[in-house]
Order: structure tokens, then C-alpha cells, then sequence
């Protein structure tokens, strides 16, 4: 452990002063390279002239902002870090104006994903120095609200946020290869900069989590099981080279240069688990993320050979963009892969240790067409359906079930489903529970598996029974055109309620203000107007509820069964792993690592 924070701060040092000493190479970078040169006290002339241009444009966006607020926070004339004069007075006073007017243009709305974690962060970071400014502090937005009332909602609004997803499991984008790296340096600019000491204890605590739970479930230093918006796939992460700067391995911080001027260290238990690795051979690691609501449950299962896993949930829940477009499957200890590809139809899942099934989703936010992707490196066999592959030293083998598939390259890389609502079993196995790779096929081929009336039952060789009730297309639509028909005629309904209680105060309104003809009718057009944007939102509630009282369903997913057993996506915990528990909602998270405990 302390080697590797050792490491860590020598290969920063070394980095910000490698980085500041190089030409500006303008963009993403060279709003990186400023805090390297503040940090180390180069080239101090170009870089406040630099971040002066950038603050009267208006900043440079969301993601890179959080380098310059970080470089405001940590070198402006009062800061509790370095208050030397490095950051010459102009330039403090430009990027304060900038701050202050990026925030007049609208409230950002907080959540849990990249754009807004960047801005919502960026923003509080700016008013816990504003608010102590005499020029800023009594100052007004074009809201009404003032600095000083704009910092209390957001501190509020920043601590019950950080309670909540630290006791509720997390981010949305969890695992996201693809924007991990925007969303971390907000955690961590709050963790390390804000002077409110709750705020930094809960970001803090946030951060240390999230590392031990992503270590948790890595094989070969790379993540294994789901990867939320995973635009780079399953293997590839845009998080890997900062992940390998805090663990003393070098990396690069690429364009967010918070990290590489940072005094964070990861937490002793994923240091631990990355560098010695797990403590257990095989285990399974079930968490639920994104919140309170929806809470999909990551599931994984972890063995020496490979790393299986998938997000189970209720897909009668609604679910947006950041919770999806996941890359999921098995990675292998050689990074060979099975995997379903982000992005190539959403899919709901039942899995228990070796065995899945899996079915691309109806009516979810991202479509495309499904497929299941094999990495380069095995030897694979077809047979009866099945494709059978052998890595050395364990097996996979998928069986896409239905209409079948069809190979999309001459290598065999993709099979694409030709109806992409069939559903898929995964099964896998090492090679030292099963002997040879003939074996494992035969094993697998003489499993029960059956599909008879929209619904998979399956038992691998040695594992639970699991039973899906798949949703087909048909089925989908017979459901929704009978929604659709319900709620249009009850929104109706509801939208005529408004306008009449309307248009009767409206026709009160003008009676008693005198008002005759022409001025009649528009006043009380004006009026019902009024009432129907107002009441916009509240009149769909009207319908859903009305609706739902029908007894007609929007949807009719049904959840699978392992054992028999209908499976518990409103567990009683938010983190189940031999190295990560806590009860739902208590708020305790305790931390293991062999015998050693940290809460």
C-alpha cells in the first residue's frame, strides 16, 4: 500500500512537470496542460493569459471546465491551498465573472451521469468562493436569487445527493468505457476542494467505493460483467490511463489534469485487490446502482479463469439513457471475450454463476440489431446449435435460440440474431471441472433446455434452473396499442377537466372586471392557456393513475426464476460481495479484505 502511493506521487510530480514543460497543443489538451504548469510553476505568463482568453469566451464546456474551476479553487488569492500569486489577479477576476455568468444562463438540474455531475460540481465549487466575495456575495442572478441563497440550495442539494448514492449504489453510467473518466474528476474536485467538510467526507466516501467496487470484479486490470454506455466496447476504457496513475502504474490523465495534480489515493482495499487480487477463487458480487428508484442489480460472477456477468432488473421499470447502451458478457483471464455488444438492442437478463439467459428488449431507449460478439483467440466448434469455444483453460458456449443466426464476417466474430427478440443462453465452465473441451460440449448439449410458448427454461451441468418468460414483439404491441388507446382517451378526459375549471374562473374573472366580448374572449383564452401549460404535467399523472386503476399495464414483462424462485430485484442489500456489504439504506458501508475491515 504504501509503495503504491509512493509511486503514485513520484510519477505525478513527474508527469505535471514533464507535461507543463511542453508547448500549449491548444483544445481539450491545453486546457489540461494549465493546471500542469500552475502546479509546477511553469510557463505562469502564457497560462493566466490562456485561462483569461478561455473565461471571457464563456469557459471552455462541461468536461473540461472541471479543470478550470479546480485550478480557481486551488491558487486564487484567498484559497486555503495555495494563495502565492501564481494565478495573477486579472485572471482570477475574469474566470470569477465567467463562473458567475455561466450559472446566470440557467439552474443546472443535478444527476448522477457526466454533463451534469461536471456542471452541478463546477457551479458549487464557484459559489463556495463567490459567497465569500464582497463583489459577488449579495449579487443577484437573473432568477431573483442571490450567490449566497444560489450556495445553499446547492449544498443542500449536493449533500442528500452524495448520501443517496453512496447508500444506494453509485452512478448510472456504471462501468461506462466511455465516460467513467468525464464524471470521476467531479468526485474528486469535491472530495479534495470543497471547504464545506461534509460535502468532501461524502465525495471522499464515493470515490472509495466506487474504486473497490470496480477492483473488485477485474481480471487481468480490466473490468469484467457490465459496462453501462460502453462506446468503446468491453475491453477498452478511456479510464484506464488514469486508473493507472492513482495506482502508481504511470498512465496519463489525458485531457482531465485533476488527477495528475491530485493527493488522492485509491482506499487500502482496492489497492490491494489490484495489485495482490482477490483473497477468494470464485465468487459472485451482486449490487444495485443508480439510485433508489430504478436500481438495476449488477451482477457478477468472478473465478480465476473469467469474469461472467450481467444487469438484471425489472423491465416494467422505466429506465433512460445513462442506465443503458451496456456492453455485457464474459471476459476471459487471456482477454479473450464473449460479449453483447453495446448499443445492438437493450437486453434483460436472469443469470446465476455460469449459466444466462438473455433477450433483447422491447420499447428500451437504445435499439440496433443483436448480436453476440467471440474475441480473436479461441477454438470454436457449431454443433447442434450451439457455438462451443476453449480458450485453454475454460469454455463458453452460446445457444441462440428461435429463428437462429447468421455469421456477419468470414471470421466469425459476430453472430447476428436473425430475429433479434430470440433469446440467447450463455453457459461457461473451466477446464478443471470439466476435463476436456469434448466434454464441456457434451455436458452442456445434454442440459436440460427447453422453449415451448414464449418461455426458456434451462439447467446447465452444474448450475441452478433458470426459468424466462420472453416478451415477444407481438406480445409487446398488443400491450401497448391497448395502453395507448386507455391513456389518450383518459388524458382527454383530464385535459378537459383543466380547461373547463379554467374557462369557468376565466368567464368569472372577466364578469367581475367588466370585460365584454372581444376583451371577454381573450381574456379567457388567455387564461385556459395558462391553465393547460401549467397543469401540463399534472394532468399525464391524472391519466396514468386513471389508467392504472383500469387495471390496463403499460408493460407486462415477467420476471425470471432461478430454483423457482422469482428473483429479488428489491434486495435487502445495496452491496453483496465478500468485499463490499451494506444493508439497503442504512448507510454503512463496510469494506473487506481478508480479515481486515474498514467502515
Amino acid at each position: 500500500i504504501t509503495a503504491t502511493k509512493e509511486k503514485t506521487k513520484a510519477w505525478r510530480e513527474t508527469f505535471c512537470q514533464r507535461e507543463g514543460g511542453k508547448p500549449d497543443p491548444g483544445g481539450w489538451s491545453g486546457c489540461a496542460r494549465w493546471l500542469y504548469c500552475l502546479s509546477t510553476k511553469q510557463d505562469l505568463d502564457y497560462t493566466n493569459w490562456s485561462l483569461r482568453v478561455c473565461a471571457e469566451k464563456g469557459g471552455i464546456g462541461s468536461f473540461m471546465d472541471v479543470n478550470n474551476i479546480r485550478a480557481l479553487v486551488m491558487y486564487h488569492s484567498k484559497s486555503q491551498f495555495y494563495p502565492d500569486g501564481r494565478l495573477y489577479p486579472d485572471t482570477e477576476a475574469a474566470m470569477k465573472d465567467c463562473f458567475f455568468r455561466q450559472m446566470d444562463k440557467k439552474k443546472q438540474n443535478l444527476w448522477n451521469a457526466n454533463i451534469p455531475m461536471n456542471l452541478c460540481s463546477r457551479s458549487y465549487l464557484a459559489l463556495e468562493i463567490l459567497k465569500d466575495d464582497p463583489k459577488y456575495k449579495n449579487r443577484k442572478f437573473s432568477q431573483g436569487d442571490t450567490v449566497q441563497e444560489r450556495y445553499q440550495y446547492w449544498r443542500e442539494k449536493f449533500t442528500n445527493h452524495l448520501e443517496h448514492f453512496v447508500a444506494n449504489g453509485l452512478w448510472d453510467e456504471l462501468g461506462s468505457s466511455n465516460y467513467e473518466y468525464h464524471t470521476f474528476p467531479s468526485y474528486l474536485n469535491l472530495a479534495e476542494l470543497s471547504a464545506d467538510k461534509d460535502i468532501s467526507r461524502l465525495a471522499t466516501m464515493f470515490m472509495d467505493i466506487a474504486l473497490v467496487e470496480a477492483a473488485q470484479q477485474e481480471i487481468c486490470g480490466i473490468r469484467g460483467a457490465t459496462k453501462a454506455r460502453a462506446k468503446r466496447g468491453g475491453l477498452g476504457s478511456t479510464w484506464n490511463p488514469y486508473k493507472a496513475m492513482i495506482y502508481g502504474l504511470r498512465g496519463a490523465t489525458l485531457y482531465h489534469s485533476s488527477f495528475a495534480v491530485s493527493e488522492y489515493y485509491p482506499p487500502d482495499a482496492a489497492i490491494l485487490l489490484t495489485k495482490l487480487g482477490p483473497v477468494q477463487d470464485t465468487y459472485e458480487i451482486a449490487n444495485r446502482y443508480g439510485g433508489r428508484e430504478t436500481h438495476p442489480i449488477n451482477y457478477v460472477y468472478r473465478t480465476p479463469e473469467y469474469v461472467s456477468g450481467c444487469v438484471m432488473y425489472h423491465p416494467n421499470r422505466n429506465y433512460g439513457a445513462n442506465n443503458e447502451g451496456r456492453w455485457t458478457g464474459v471476459i476471459f483471464n487471456d482477454l479473450t471475450s464473449i460479449g453483447i455488444p453495446a448499443y445492438s438492442s437493450e437486453k434483460w437478463n436472469v443469470q446465476s454463476k455460469d449459466a444466462r439467459i438473455l433477450q433483447s428488449r422491447k420499447g428500451a431507449y437504445y435499439g440496433g440489431w443483436a448480436k453476440v460478439e467471440f474475441g480473436s483467440g479461441f477454438e470454436m466448434v457449431e454443433k447442434d446449435g450451439w457455438i462451443f469455444v476453449d480458450n485453454g483453460e475454460a469454455f463458453g458456449a452460446v445457444k441462440i435460440l428461435g429463428s437462429g443466426y447468421f455469421w456477419a464476417d468470414p471470421i466469425k466474430h459476430s453472430a447476428n440474431l436473425v430475429d433479434r427478440f430470440s433469446p440467447v443462453v450463455m453457459q461457461t465452465g473451466a477446464k478443471k471441472d470439466y476435463g476436456s473441451f469434448e466434454d464441456f460440449q457434451a455436458a452442456v448439449m445434454k442440459a436440460p433446455l427447453t422453449y415451448e410458448d414464449n418461455k426458456v427454461t434451462y439447467q446447465g451441468p452444474n448450475s441452478a434452473k433458470l426459468e424466462f418468460s420472453c416478451m415477444t414483439q407481438e406480445q409487446y404491441l398488443k400491450i401497448k396499442d391497448k395502453y395507448d388507446a386507455a391513456y389518450s382517451e383518459e388524458l382527454e378526459k383530464a385535459q378537459a377537466r383543466v380547461e373547463q375549471a379554467a374557462r369557468t374562473q376565466a368567464e368569472a374573472n372577466a364578469k367581475r372586471e367588466g370585460k365584454t366580448g372581444r376583451d371577454a374572449e381573450s381574456l379567457v383564452k388567455d387564461l385556459v392557456r395558462q391553465a393547460e401549460r401549467e397543469n401540463r404535467d399534472k394532468v399525464k399523472e391524472e391519466a396514468k393513475a386513471a389508467v392504472e386503476k383500469r387495471g390496463i399495464k403499460e408493460k407486462d414483462f415477467i420476471l425470471p426464476k432461478i430454483n423457482g424462485k422469482t428473483i429479488d430485484i428489491d434486495p435487502p442489500y445495496t452491496y453483496r460481495s465478500p468485499y463490499l456489504e451494506s444493508k439497503f439504506d442504512s448507510g454503512i458501508v463496510t469494506v473487506k479484505y481478508g480479515d481486515r475491515r474498514w467502515e
